[in-house]
């Protein structure tokens, strides 16, 4: 999916995401609604159902389009997954805009192997307790494509976030 969304995204004419963009999508986009409960996606303006078919290989998801065209925003149908996905984001920049925002959320926690450069394939975890449950998100950087993918989830368990709170 990765490939097809490098290429579907790359064929437009402006495609440049900011580090403070991706970061802003995830957390307006994603962290939040799956902190709160609300639908994600809501206020985005759906993909073609051409582009989601050709995308989503059949996942029971939407694709929605950000204000940036190179960041869009993956809701999975169950409303508990959402996917951000941005190109041409040098990581290094993410890495900074990302931890930036972290500081200022002192409920979230991030594993301490997060690397996030510009040399190698990298990523991160973090996760938050919400309730008796957890809002948890992976991250991978590549790049060689400049690509940021993000995959946030709410979860009633997971064995990354018990590690991360010393659970």
């Amino acid at each position: 999916m990765r490939l097809a969304l490098v290429a579907a995204l790359t064929a437009s004419p402006a495609f440049a995401a900011t580090g403070e963009d991706a970061v802003s999508a995830l957390q307006a986009h994603c962290l939040a609604p799956l902190e709160e409960g609300t639908a994600l996606g809501e206020g985005l303006t759906r993909a073609v159902p051409e582009m989601e078919a050709r995308l989503l290989d059949n996942k029971a998801a939407r694709i929605f389009r950000t204000e940036d065209p190179s960041i869009v925003v993956v809701a999975h149908d169950s409303g508990e997954t959402c996917e951000i996905m941005a190109i041409g984001t040098r990581p290094s920049d993410f890495d900074t805009a990302f931890r930036a925002w972290l500081g200022g959320q002192a409920d979230y926690r991030i594993n301490v192997e997060a690397a996030m450069g510009d040399v190698k394939p990298g990523g991160a975890y973090i996760a938050r307790k919400v309730g008796e449950a957890y809002v948890q998100a992976f991250i991978q950087t590549h790049p060689e494509s400049g690509f940021v993918g993000i995959t946030a989830s709410r979860v009633e368990s997971s064995a990354s976030a018990d590690e991360l709170f010393g659970e």
